[in-house]
């Protein structure tokens, strides 16, 4: 028994260290440079010096730092030291959101339910905020309020009360304000 719950404990451990479709085939070197990049520009994203950012994103992209791009991607979707380009968010969405990044994977369901920068689908819009809404944390709890409204007003599916309020159930057990307030409004604590 004890050398079953060994094994079970050595493969365990085995998965946590398989390299990420992010990571495969990157040298340790690039990647410590692609998160440098990547810390470099989220330190002048913060400090709103956006032209100083956007260049340590594209570097971190090209490196093959999967989050880069959802910072391009909101650079573009705001105007933050480039032009105003919904085209060019969505692209940089899509991008990181194919990586795995589930926050631009919100933000694409998001230019989808929206139609910025791509015709407006709702399908697509449900299907990445399903793959956000996966990891069912605070990081995901955006998608998964994008689910519950997408189902309380028959956004792109059939309006169901109780789907809606058991996706803001879910989304205000880990803390996300705004699913909170949509079961207060639906009188659903």
């Amino acid at each position: 028994m004890k050398k079953i719950l060994i094994l079970m404990m050595a493969s365990g451990l085995a998965a946590c260290n398989v390299p990420s479709n992010e990571t495969k085939g990157a040298s340790m070197e690039i990647k410590v440079e692609a998160k440098a990049a990547l810390d470099q520009g989220i330190a002048e994203y913060q400090r709103k010096n956006y032209t100083a950012a956007f260049p340590f994103f594209q570097q971190a992209e090209q490196l093959g730092h999967m989050k880069a791009a959802r910072y391009i991607g909101l650079m573009y979707l705001n105007g933050y030291g480039v032009s105003k380009d919904l085209t060019e968010a969505t692209a940089a969405f899509s991008r990181a959101a194919e990586k795995g990044d589930i926050t631009a994977q919100y933000w694409l369901g998001w230019s989808y339910e929206n139609g910025n920068g791509v015709p407006r689908d709702y399908a697509k819009a449900r299907y990445w905020y399903e793959q956000s809404a996966m990891r069912g944390d605070i990081i995901a709890a955006p998608a998964i309020t994008a689910l519950g409204r997408m189902y309380e007003n028959g956004i792109g599916v059939a309006a169901d009360k109780q789907k809606a309020v058991a996706y803001y159930r879910q989304a205000a057990a880990v803390g996300e304000e705004q699913a909170k307030k949509a079961l207060e409004r639906l009188g659903t604590p």
